[in-house]
């Protein structure tokens, strides 16, 4: 519990920091670059400066937070430098409560979606040198997936932008003909298939409540910060084209044949 308290207080100096340096400068530019960072050093920490995190599980759990940060970070830093900002943050970083605000929920979420890899990484080795069993197979096949869901439809939507002929078209190509969010499908998979993979190393009943991390951030993506400001968005821009509602209604807005 002490690597748990001094990491989850690291996440949270790191954001508050980064909110500081931003309110003076009142820029958001590297608001996704901090927290993606934030990531790289909670994993580092644990991996290079912990005796107990040396099994191959708890390195590959490692490998595949950092793989996730590094694409999606880089990615998000990319855009918001070649876009000049981040539409989100137009009227929040005005108000330095509101933007204060901001960069905590950032450290929530970021810890969430540590936190069972963080149980995971806090096993000593004989709990964590499990051999490899179909569950692991099965997490990490489907969290590569994820992954690779998550990475085409970020590079597919922003060639779509980039080129003159879709100005003011809504991208309906590619992976975003199977549902209308394919970037957060990914992001939410991903989540719950590394606590799946973590939890093949939990021994105490509680332990599985941590499910609630990758379900928190589902809420997050579905109900609050993801879906509903791209939602409301698209009906401000397109919402009285009969060509726009017919595409709402051809395509399933997050889960194939589901939702």
């Amino acid at each position: 519990m002490m690597l748990l308290r001094q990491l989850l207080t690291s996440v949270f100096a790191i954001q508050w920091v980064g909110w500081l340096a931003a309110s003076l400068l009142r820029t958001e530019k590297f608001y996704d670059l901090t927290g993606s960072l934030t990531f790289v050093y909670i994993v580092l920490r644990t991996i290079l400066y912990s005796r107990s995190c040396t099994s191959w599980r708890q390195k590959l759990q490692a490998g595949c937070v950092l793989v996730w940060t590094i694409r999606l970070g880089g990615f998000l830093f990319y855009r918001v430098l070649f876009e000049g900002g981040d539409r989100r943050f137009d009227e929040i970083k005005r108000n330095w409560i509101k933007f204060f605000v901001a960069w905590t929920l950032q450290g929530v979420w970021i810890s969430a979606s540590l936190y069972p890899s963080i149980r995971l990484w806090e096993k000593d080795e004989t709990t964590a040198q499990l051999a490899f069993s179909y569950q692991d197979g099965f997490g990490y096949s489907i969290w590569l997936l994820a992954w690779l869901l998550e990475a085409v439809a970020d590079i597919q939507k922003y060639r779509f932008k980039r080129n003159p002929a879709n100005k003011d078209k809504w991208i309906d190509e590619g992976v975003w003909r199977i549902v209308r969010h394919p970037n957060y499908l990914g992001e939410i998979v991903i989540w719950y298939m590394l606590w799946l993979t973590a939890s093949q190393t939990f021994t105490s009943p509680w332990e599985y409540l941590t499910v609630l991390c990758p379900t928190f951030n589902a809420v997050l993506i579905i109900f609050i910060s993801g879906i509903p400001p791209q939602a409301k968005r698209g009906m401000e821009k397109w919402g009285h084209l009969p060509e726009y509602q017919e595409y709402l209604s051809k395509r399933y807005k997050l889960i194939p044949f589901v939702f």
